[in-house]
């Protein structure tokens, strides 16, 4: 037993003695209670989580309504259960969670030292919940407390950062569901205030300036204007300046960054900007050790084998074309098949298909042509009889077959998509 255990143990041992109305009564339970969950950060063993729950509730309930520690006593309860939905993924626990913390921030006074925070975590409840249901009101409520929160937190205030990218999320979430070009905006301002209040050396800058990129990104999507893009690859480009090498969000920015260059590529032709976008590319890919995900790796591997592609079609050098053709064989191989991910798998297959043709047309290898129509047909067999992408398969299929370019030195002007 260690000395945790032992003071558990004797705290436990005087609640048994004392009366119920003893004053000392509230301070020990509450002593217990953070005894317990410093255990289990420690152990990580559930029963003394829930011990720790079971504690500060009697904690608040035999606490006068007026005493002064009663609303950080409620904050500690929603942060126990809180934590124990992040085990659980149960949704009593988050309903459970939520509704203490609501009525932390509620119970809060105006200009009360922690009221901003305590808006915040519920705010943050809330979306947790609107993630998993959709429920709008939810988001709504999250949006409202996120905003307040904000509002009253200080400008020099160092948690101000943290406050301004919940509320990007909010917003970003917002635009999702009205697809409101006003929301769309305001998500991006937001994170133009959120990056303004991050320090040059604060490890979450990166990831902020990662997303500024890419609602500005979406931005561009949306309305075509060049200049959003060009201050995506900005944004995205400091992102990896701030990101230490060794940090492994490294990846997923490197990532950002290439497909935002291939972009300004196809918009401008500028070869720096695909030898750029294959580099950076390249680095993300290798940034995945070991197991990882599959899936994103996956993707990270099509974007390569894209840039690559494109750049065979620029310059016409077969290394690219085969680099290419290589690399997207690694992530057709990388996808399982299964419902979720058939629409990305009939992507890389259709095009590895592409790729191949063009080498066809290049260097007549009928090895080159059978794999092409092997990977057509896989994809004829993962899509759905009633889907309205079959026919178009089923075409791609046929050209295949009947319609290979015959000159061996084609113009190289395949894109991919």
């Amino acid at each position: 037993m260690d000395d945790s255990d032992e003071m558990i143990r004797r705290g436990l041992a005087t609640l048994d003695v004392i009366s119920a109305d003893d004053p000392n009564r509230v301070g020990l339970l509450n002593a217990i209670a953070l005894l317990l969950y410093l255990k289990y950060d420690k152990t990580k063993v559930m029963d003394d989580l829930q011990q720790a729950i079971q504690m500060t509730e009697e904690v608040l309930h035999v606490a006068p309504e007026v005493h002064p520690n009663k609303l950080n006593w409620l904050n500690n309860l929603g942060n126990l259960l809180r934590n124990k939905y992040s085990i659980t993924d149960e949704m009593a626990d988050l309903d459970d969670a939520i509704r203490v913390a609501g009525q932390a921030a509620d119970k809060a006074p105006q200009g009360h030292a922690d009221r901003a925070m305590w808006l915040n975590n519920f705010g943050a409840l809330l979306n947790s919940r609107y993630l998993k249901t959709s429920i709008g009101a939810d988001h709504e409520e999250a949006l409202r407390v996120s905003r307040e929160a904000v509002a009253i937190t200080p400008e020099d205030d160092p948690e101000r950062g943290a406050r301004l990218n919940n509320l990007r999320v909010h917003m970003k979430q917002g635009y999702s569901r009205t697809r409101q070009m006003s929301d769309l905006e305001e998500a991006i301002r937001v994170g133009y205030d959120c990056v303004r209040a991050t320090p040059a050396d604060h490890p979450d800058r990166g990831h902020r300036l990662e997303c500024l990129g890419a609602l500005l990104y979406e931005k561009y999507c949306v309305i075509g204007a060049a200049v959003d893009l060009e201050e995506a690859v900005r944004m995205a480009q400091q992102s990896i300046d701030t990101t230490p090498i060794d940090h492994p969000g490294r990846g997923s920015r490197l990532h950002l960054l290439g497909a935002l260059l291939a972009k300004s590529y196809w918009r401008t032709g500028a070869l720096a900007d695909l030898d750029n976008a294959i580099r950076a590319t390249q680095e993300a890919v290798s940034k995945i050790s070991g197991p990882g995900d599959p899936l994103i790796r996956a993707a990270w591997l099509n974007t390569l084998a894209m840039c690559l592609g494109n750049r065979y079609s620029k310059i016409g050098a077969i290394s690219d074309l085969e680099n290419a053709i290589r690399t997207l064989r690694e992530a057709v191989a990388e996808t399982p098949e299964t419902p979720e991910t058939r629409s990305f798998l009939l992507s890389y297959l259709n095009n590895l298909c592409i790729l191949l043709l063009d080498k066809y047309s290049r260097v007549r290898q009928s090895s080159d042509l059978g794999e092409a129509i092997t990977s057509i047909r896989k994809a004829i067999s993962l899509t759905p009889e009633d889907h309205t992408s079959h026919i178009a398969t089923l075409k791609n299929n046929t050209r295949t077959k009947k319609e290979i370019p015959v000159c061996p030195n084609s113009s190289h002007t395949t894109r991919l998509f």
